[in-house]
């Protein structure tokens, strides 16, 4: 029986279609041995808090009402994976960051390949792996703005789906992912522009695109009212308005007391600017490089790519919209600056490769360009890679990193000697990192002071509960006594046993 060997078209296209998963499997393999030497490194207080408020959903406590914070459900649930799994909750938490930051890029490279080419794609997931870990956006900490940047790449990549196929239901989906970005952080929201003009800007019929305005508002209100409804009916509704609404305005009313603008973002911006600028570049560049095609095609193509430029100018919003000057606000952002600006190194890198009538030096130039656009974030974190857990997290959060999640493992590990596994504890300070990492759960439903000092009526509960229920030992930061620490602790006997790090322990 004779073999037909394959043509050369035909092995071009098969090169076509492998080559640029073989590149993401690289690309994944290099980010984990660029990522794993900080998989011990300590928590912060944010992180801890996602991480004991996980542990306890899991154990039976009901959000909100037994357990206080300001963030929708979702990345409690994506931090519940890292709580299943036995050993080291550090080195969980870290991995599973890891792993979805990895499957973001999974996504983007499918976005990118449907829109601007393997090439392009290719770019993308480096400079999205790159800066997804960078430390001056705090990329190595494992926040909402990377949970929600997954829903809101895969709303994204079915937007195109939609525009490019001329159909309707590819919409609703979009819209059902929006609405997990909303249940990861609120300001997700603002993706209801892009994701509403999408069938305007492909000029679709009007009744067309008056049914997809109509399922894209329907899948956005889809799952936040699903978890609206839970919750009203494990009767915790009161409270997750109380933290989501009521603690949320006003933490945006102090915010914008604090003289919030935008000269203040500039520190944040500036090394923005690294993958900024090229994502401009590439939004203007990457219709020179476009294959030629139809009217019918070139009018979708320009309507995805518009939509696209929207989506990412959508999360940068959200950055701004959160009104404070923290850098991993922007990282939801950087899978769509990434393909933009890896649409630009694709379509620059194919014009010149045109241009010198050599084809082969596309991908040689693209390679180039990934590896200057890369390499100040291979430099910043090289350094790092080398320190000891508590050092790398002295050295990207300074003084907090030194007196307060560095010493939280000494802390949780005095606790653990001191305190048996079924007796909980209260840490009188925003460091709830110290219940994570010690298996101990907070006697209050506050698992950090933010809202005592801000809610109404909040210190009086917490003060109720803690003469209700007295822990064995309550943790504070060093030589700072809350408001409502005496005559407390005089009436209940508690005394200083021990300093650690910038904690102070006392016990009963």
């Amino acid at each position: 029986m004779q073999h037909r060997s394959a043509s050369a078209p035909e092995q071009r296209a098969r090169f076509a279609s492998w080559w640029p998963v073989a590149a993401l499997l690289l690309a994944a393999g290099l980010t984990w041995w660029l990522r794993a030497p900080l998989h011990q490194m300590p928590l912060e207080r944010d992180e801890g808090a996602y991480a004991v408020i996980a542990e306890r959903w899991l154990a039976g406590d009901t959000l909100y009402r037994e357990l206080f914070d300001h963030k929708p459900p979702l990345v409690y649930a994506v931090f519940a994976v890292a709580a299943v799994i036995p050993g080291d909750p550090v080195l969980a938490i870290r991995v599973v960051a890891t792993l979805y930051l990895l499957v973001t890029a999974a996504v983007l490279l499918v976005l990118g390949q449907r829109l601007y080419g393997p090439l392009a794609a290719v770019a993308a997931v480096v400079a999205m792996l790159a800066y997804g870990s960078s430390w001056r956006f705090q990329g190595l900490t494992f926040n909402t703005e990377a949970v929600m940047a997954l829903p809101a790449t895969v709303a994204c990549l079915l937007v195109v789906q939609a525009l490019q196929q001329d159909r309707v239901w590819p919409l609703f989906w979009a819209s059902c992912y929006v609405g997990l970005a909303v249940l990861a952080k609120p300001v997700a929201l603002l993706l209801l522009a892009p994701l509403l003009l999408a069938p305007l800007l492909a000029r679709w019929p009007r009744v067309r695109a008056g049914a997809g305005a109509g399922v894209g508002l329907a899948g956005v209100l889809l799952l936040p009212g699903l978890c609206a409804l839970l919750l009203a009916l494990q009767g915790a509704w009161g409270a997750a308005y109380e933290a989501l609404i009521l603690y949320n305005r006003l933490y945006a009313a102090e915010s914008l007391a604090q003289g919030w603008a935008l000269a203040k973002l500039w520190p944040i911006w500036a090394p923005m600017l690294t993958l900024g600028l090229p994502a401009l570049l590439g939004f203007c560049v990457a219709p020179l490089a476009r294959p030629a095609a139809g009217a019918g095609a070139a009018a979708r193509w320009w309507a995805a790519h518009l939509t696209v430029g929207l989506w990412g100018l959508a999360l940068l919003a959200t950055a701004l919209f959160s009104l404070r000057p923290y850098p991993h606000y922007y990282l939801a952002a950087v899978p769509l600056l990434s393909l933009l600006a890896g649409a630009g190194i694709a379509a620059l890198a194919r014009l010149l490769a045109a241009a010198t009538r050599r084809p082969w030096l596309a991908p040689g130039v693209a390679l180039l360009a990934s590896m200057a656009l890369v390499a100040p974030v291979v430099v910043e974190l090289m350094p790092l890679r080398r320190l000891a857990p508590a050092t790398q997290i002295s050295t990207l959060y300074a003084w907090d990193g030194a007196q307060f999640f560095a010493p939280a493992s000494a802390v949780a590990a005095y606790v653990r000697e001191r305190v048996p596994p079924d007796e909980p504890i209260f840490v009188w300070a925003a460091e709830p990192q110290i219940y994570a990492l010690a298996a101990r759960w907070p006697v209050a439903r506050f698992v950090y002071d933010y809202p005592v000092d801000r809610l109404p009526g909040a210190r009086d509960e917490l003060l109720e509960t803690l003469r209700r229920t007295p822990p064995p030992l309550i943790v504070t930061y060093a030589a700072v006594r809350p408001i409502g620490v005496h005559p407390f602790f005089e009436e209940y006997g508690y005394s200083l046993q021990a300093t650690i790090g910038g904690y102070d322990i006392f016990e009963r």
